[in-house]
């Protein structure tokens, strides 16, 4: 594992385990706050739902999160994740999370567009 004994990373308030594990990885706790957020933007392209979020709390970036989601809506995403839009993507399959994240700015939101029409 090199140098480092431990690895830190952020990770979506959707998965279970943030706690020490036995391959050395720690989870901080999710930031941003997934549940203090206005929606700036959001774009349908075939079944992929673009979203411009900005996030109240958030350091990075000013806030700003560019989030693309496979097979679902606005609405759904809402209704089964209570309202929270987590941008950290996870495994637990009883949320919906993002497949994809842009850099938050114009060309971010072009390459969402052409991911979107592309695949």
């Amino acid at each position: 594992m090199g140098v480092f004994k431990y690895r830190y990373f952020s990770s979506s308030s959707f998965d279970d385990c943030n706690q020490n594990s036995s391959n050395n990885i720690i989870r901080i706790e999710s930031s941003p706050d997934p549940s203090d957020y206005t929606i700036i933007n959001a774009k349908t392209i075939n079944n992929f739902l673009l979203l411009k979020i900005h996030y109240t709390k958030a350091t990075n970036f000013s806030g700003f999160k560019i989030l693309v989601f496979k097979d679902t809506t606005l609405n759904n995403i809402l209704k089964v994740n209570k309202y929270i839009i987590d941008p950290h993507f996870s495994e637990n399959e009883k949320y919906i999370s993002p497949i994809a994240r842009f850099e938050p700015n114009e060309a971010g939101w072009e390459m969402a567009i052409k991911l979107c029409n592309t695949i």
